[in-house]
């Protein structure tokens, strides 16, 4: 079942089926120990929200929406990670979104059976910034970094940047902060993974997992050391098709985005994360 299905089923009853929910009872079942944190950062607009949800189809995984995006990184550890501080949005940092993500996670809560859960974590995309924090206040915890070319990256950026109803960047050059904000991401996703808690990450290619998800379900599967059933790579497959029938569609980059792009776009660190993703496709990473 999709967590939108999820959402549109349980939109009249959320109270009570949170109060029956085995998330109200994981104190006395089971606790926060037998649980591994997992985080998934990358580029704004490289599909981190798209990873999480099909993620989320996983019945061992439970991956949050920005739940933590404005709390302190220093305070992001394993112990936010229950059903009562998920769903705590009165601690000082949430902003005026948050009755909308509020009900966003409690659509993803109550698909979930806790008993059942072996990974738990927070997708942000900025994430990016605070990766060996993160790695060293979470111990055995894994990452999943997402790398899309810059041309998408920076055309997605602007798109939604001329939307009148979202001030996302406050009237700012969408396709120039793409590629900035692209090289930033992966020049710090580079650094970690030169590091040793880099041998705890993932780069998962866009294209790879969202074109060719069947293909790429060995290679997570073996960094997460979960099985994915039928139930879950059907849920995939339509999660795509899905995709595919409601994506915008793209329009060719004019004559001064590709200046932009080669003026600005740092290939450098592109190639060594397409090195990796090609190492991770071997099997030959360190």
């Amino acid at each position: 079942m999709s967590l939108c299905t999820v959402h549109r089923r349980t939109r009249g009853n959320l109270g009570l089926l949170l109060k029956q929910s085995p998330w109200t009872l994981h104190r006395t079942k089971r606790g926060l120990g037998e649980l591994k944190p997992l985080f998934i950062a990358g580029p704004g607009r490289s599909g981190t929200t798209a990873l999480t949800m099909y993620l989320n189809e996983h019945p061992e995984v439970l991956v949050c929406r920005e739940r933590f995006k404005w709390i302190p990184r220093e305070e992001v550890k394993l112990e936010l990670f229950t059903f009562e501080r998920i769903m705590d949005f009165e601690d000082g940092y949430e902003r005026r979104d948050s009755g909308t993500r509020k009900k966003r996670h409690q659509a993803i809560l109550v698909s979930k059976d806790f008993s059942k859960l072996r990974w738990v974590g927070d997708k942000v995309p900025g994430y990016t910034q605070t990766l060996p924090l993160l790695a060293q206040n979470n111990p055995g915890a894994r990452f999943l970094l997402t790398y899309r070319p810059v041309e998408e990256v920076a055309e997605s950026t602007e798109a939604r940047s001329k939307n009148p109803n979202d001030f996302w960047l406050g009237g700012k050059d969408g396709f120039k902060v793409g590629i900035q904000q692209w090289n930033k991401a992966l020049r710090r996703m580079r650094d970690f993974l030169e590091s040793e808690a880099g041998k705890n990450a993932l780069v998962v290619s866009y294209h790879d997992f969202f074109y060719r998800n069947e293909e790429f379900i060995p290679t997570i599967s073996r960094f997460l050391d979960i099985e994915f059933g039928e139930t879950v790579r059907r849920a995939w497959r339509e999660a795509t098709r899905d995709f595919e029938s409601t994506r915008r569609p793209k329009v060719a980059l004019s004559k001064r985005h590709r200046r932009l792009i080669e003026k600005h776009a740092d290939r450098e660190v592109e190639a060594y994360i397409l090195r990796r993703i090609e190492m991770q496709r071997k099997g030959t990473c360190p």
